[in-house]
């Protein structure tokens, strides 16, 4: 027998929206997502989408950050706009509903799902809004949180102050190190602390305290300040290099009722009160 033949045929999708085929029925709809991300000029996009509108009779839905496009594409949008898009929403991210759905995702923590209020609380002082970093912050906490040794599983409760401090911390640092805007600093962020703060005219003084002070309300209800000079490095090195958190977060606890030497309390100083 001969060499088995093969075939093989291509199916044109922009045809079967032009088509006026009664065979083909149902509402045509379109999303164009992420419009910011398009390297297509944007004058030949919006001619493009339009088409689909004026000559396809199809409904489209475009999707986009204004406020991430480049600037001579920004200026063509706001231009042309109005010809395109027919109706024009900003969408609101639900955060509580979102930070519900996280909860309940495997790996399932009962610890976290009992910390769901506090968690928004930290998320909003974070004022990033960025909710991918907020899951993958939730994520990596689950996983650490799971491979702490049973031993000290009992002491994951939602009253361990000291872990309930330790949250705070990995979602602040997680925000402010996906923040560019912050990135370098939080990087730096031991090395400066303590030199910085006490320094009127240096550079990066404004600005650490800008960020800290968007913690003041939960630095409150905690033992240490959320960017601890030591909590803050054990995360940072989690972050940029993966070496595992739940080792520290073995060495907290199990030094949790142990009573802290007064060279050890300083490299928190700027957190105490002004007695101690």
């Amino acid at each position: 027998a001969k060499e088995d033949g093969s075939f093989s045929a291509t199916l044109d999708s922009l045809s079967l929206l032009q088509t006026k085929d009664d065979s083909i029925k149902g509402v045509k709809f379109l999303i164009f997502d992420d419009i910011e991300r398009s390297q297509i000029d944007m004058k030949e996009l919006l001619g493009f989408i339009n088409y689909f509108v004026e000559h396809c009779d199809c409904h489209v839905v475009v999707i986009g950050d204004e406020n991430h496009l480049e600037k001579n594409s920004k200026k063509v949008l706001q231009e042309f706009k109005e010809k395109t898009i027919g109706r024009e929403f900003e969408i609101q991210p639900d955060i509580e509903e979102a930070i519900t759905y996280f909860l309940n995702e495997v790996p399932v923590s009962d610890y976290l799902k009992e910390m769901r209020g506090f968690i928004i609380k930290c998320f909003k002082c974070t004022e990033y809004g960025n909710l991918r970093v907020l899951r993958q912050c939730l994520y990596d906490f689950k996983e650490q949180l799971d491979k702490i040794p049973s031993e000290f599983a009992e002491t994951v409760k939602v009253e361990n102050i000291l872990l309930k401090n330790i949250l705070a911390s990995f979602i602040a640092v997680y925000a402010e190190y996906n923040n560019k805007d912050n990135q370098e600093l939080i990087c730096n962020w031991s090395q400066k602390y303590q030199f910085s703060l006490s320094q009127d005219k240096d550079e990066n003084r404004a600005k650490m305290q800008g960020i800290m002070d968007k913690y003041n309300s939960l630095n409150k209800e905690l033992i240490y300040n959320v960017f601890r000079p030591e909590l803050l490095e054990a995360i940072m090195r989690h972050i940029t290099t993966g070496e595992p958190f739940a080792s520290f977060l073995v060495s907290v606890i199990g030094n949790e009722h142990k009573e802290l030497k007064p060279w050890e309390k300083l490299p928190s100083f700027f957190d105490m009160e002004q007695q101690e």
